[in-house]
């Protein structure tokens, strides 16, 4: 739990440039590997923490196409495992990671699109006063 504030003090601290046209292409990358349009939180909340540097754009983008390789029926709970298994080999705890990231009220989880370009709320990092 400590390291858990220690990690969001650290987020506020540094005040992260944040790029939301990032977050939508890592999130629309990750979709599309995926080989899946099922709307699911998990991607997005990953793409936030690689923009912000926190989680390496290689592992997401290895475990979102080993949703497509595999053809999962479930595809955002494999895309998960596969997050945790080589989270675990790269010593990174993503269960102490994802919960940085805030889901604004109203948040699509459906695949980014030009549609609905910057209209749809993206996912946040909480506020470190109310860890």
């Amino acid at each position: 739990e400590e390291k858990r504030r220690e990690d969001i003090r650290s987020i506020e601290a540094t005040k992260i440039p944040f790029d939301q046209e990032a977050a939508r292409r890592i999130a629309a990358d990750l979709f599309s590997r995926a080989g899946t349009d099922q709307p699911d939180a998990l991607p997005w909340q990953v793409a936030m923490l690689v923009v912000a540097g926190m989680f390496p754009e290689g592992l997401a983008v290895d475990a979102a196409q080993g949703v497509r390789e595999c053809g999962a029926r479930k595809p955002w709970a494999y895309f998960r495992k596969c997050l945790v298994e080589g989270c675990d080999k790269q010593s990174l705890n993503l269960r102490a990671l994802l919960p940085l990231v805030s889901l604004p009220k109203g948040f699509d989880p459906r695949p980014p699109s030009f549609e609905r370009g910057a209209k749809i709320p993206l996912p946040t990092f909480k506020d470190p006063t109310n860890a």
